[in-house]
């Protein structure tokens, strides 16, 4: 609860479940084809010692 008050409201603790249960499938699906982009993302090599 101290989280939401120091957000602004601490009422918004109510509301938490209906903002998890807005969220669909497509929405998360949408903001990860944002996210993860080739152009965005790095590669690393592992190779073992020799």
């Amino acid at each position: 609860m101290l989280f939401y008050e120091l957000l602004g409201d601490a009422a918004w603790i109510n509301f938490e479940l209906e903002k998890y249960a807005s969220v669909t499938a497509e929405d998360i699906l949408q903001e990860c084809k944002l996210v993860f982009r080739n152009e965005n993302s790095n590669t690393i090599y592992y190779r073992a010692q020799q």
